[in-house]
């Protein structure tokens, strides 16, 4: 998918009219697209939906939007004590394994959010749901 961009339009118009071209393509030919965002250095850590880079129009597209984040980059991005620390030195102090992630469903149109933690099994590069207390 290629977006033309006109001289002196922002990032964000870019975006959204990406957006709009693929929500058109997901209508009429029924296709599902994955689409992903890098979080702006700013939102180092947050799991919330309102930082995903050009966020607008994934907020208003998305039928569902998740962020994958460990407890540690979560600790981090929201609680004071933890703002100056390394991950690795963060995840000691909790006892969390690096492969323990938690996916954050912020948004889904036709069921719940939540979060769901789970374990990265890199030898079959796959992720399976823990069960936490």
């Amino acid at each position: 998918l290629q977006v033309p961009g006109g001289k002196g339009d922002s990032v964000k118009e870019l975006y959204d009219r990406a957006i709009g071209e693929l929500k058109s393509l997901q209508v009429s030919t029924g296709s599902v697209f994955l689409l992903t965002s890098q979080k702006p250095r700013g939102a180092k850590g947050s799991g919330d939906i309102g930082t995903y880079m050009g966020s607008a129009g994934i907020e208003y597209a998305a039928d569902i939007a998740m962020a994958l984040l460990s407890e540690a980059e979560k600790l981090q991005a929201e609680r004071k004590e933890y703002r100056e620390k390394d991950l690795l030195e963060i995840e000691m102090e909790i006892g969390e394994t690096a492969r323990r992630r938690r996916l954050y469903i912020n948004k889904q149109k036709d069921g719940p959010t939540g979060t769901v933690t789970l374990e990265l099994h890199g030898e079959t590069a796959t992720f399976k749901e823990v069960r936490v207390p």
